[in-house]
């Protein structure tokens, strides 16, 4: 959970799994594998099923390979890791009540044969995910910007403007719901820092550009969002959505078929759009 705090709030399982042994040390049966069908170090087996509690109590999410600290299991760090344990703990004793499960995690965990699954998938749609974002990070700002336009469209929205090459007055990209230009409006802004995290000056920035009742802003990054300017996103009167480069994969394979062939070059995933399907 501090990894991930570290990291803007988002860290892919891949980035997690590779982490870990650098910042902790391991003795010879934490690190031995679990057993032959699951070939993987007992610590990480471990951290795997034990984190299936602490999704149960809101303290983390898991999509697509990548992790996500909550607000609550971002509160929680101000507490003991015993503390957090028993929070995750007792939220799954109660989902298992009220679930009528009741299977049970054990501190030695022997038998795992029931991760292989879930670590062979998390693992694939981590590696996707990893190869993706530095296929998006190797873009000029202007590829950056036009594969944004690109998957608006696929969502089934009309782009009548995408700013040209120089100055774009703060507007790089304006959408709507029909061809007609009525209906929602979309101001985005594209920001292709793949390695600093947006800060919420470029969220006010954009706010300030949100003059029509019903108006939608979007900030599209290669790379994340810092906390403040998430929490000024949230809490503003207006719609703003922050899509960094991560809800950017998942929202292309989600409408990767409406794309046309054309647009699909862009960022070519068949083979890896039907591994996560």
């Amino acid at each position: 959970m501090k990894l991930i705090k570290q990291n803007e709030g988002t860290m892919s399982f891949a980035a997690i799994k590779e982490k870990i042994p650098t910042i902790l040390t391991f003795n010879d049966w934490e690190s031995a594998n679990t057993s032959e069908k699951t070939p993987q170090p007992r610590w990480f087996v471990n951290s795997v099923f034990y984190s299936v509690e602490y999704v149960k109590a809101g303290l983390i999410r898991k999509d697509a390979g990548v992790w996500y600290l909550t607000e609550e299991g971002e509160k929680a760090l101000a507490l003991t890791p015993q503390q957090v344990f028993e929070i995750a703990h007792t939220a799954y004793r109660q989902y298992q009540k009220e679930n009528d499960k009741h299977e049970t995690i054990d501190e030695d965990v022997e038998e795992v044969s029931e991760l292989t699954d879930e670590i062979i998938v998390a693992e694939a749609e981590s590696t996707a995910q990893e190869g993706i974002s530095k296929r998006i990070k190797a873009m000029n700002p202007y590829e950056f910007q036009d594969l944004c336009a690109t998957l608006l469209r696929g969502m089934g929205y009309y782009t009548p403007f995408i700013a040209p090459k120089g100055k774009d007055g703060g507007i790089d990209i304006v959408a709507y719901e029909n061809a007609a230009g009525v209906g929602q409006r979309i101001i985005a802004q594209v920001k292709h820092m793949p390695t600093t995290a947006i800060d919420v000056t470029v969220v006010r920035n954009l706010a300030a550009l949100l003059k029509k009742d019903g108006d939608t802003g979007i900030v599209f990054s290669s790379g994340t969002f810092t906390n403040e300017a998430i929490r000024f996103a949230r809490e503003h009167k207006s719609n703003i959505r922050l899509i960094g480069s991560t809800e950017l994969v998942k929202l292309w394979i989600d409408n990767y078929e409406l794309l046309s062939e054309e647009d699909r070059l862009l960022l070519p995933l068949k083979a890896v759009y039907y591994v996560l399907k």
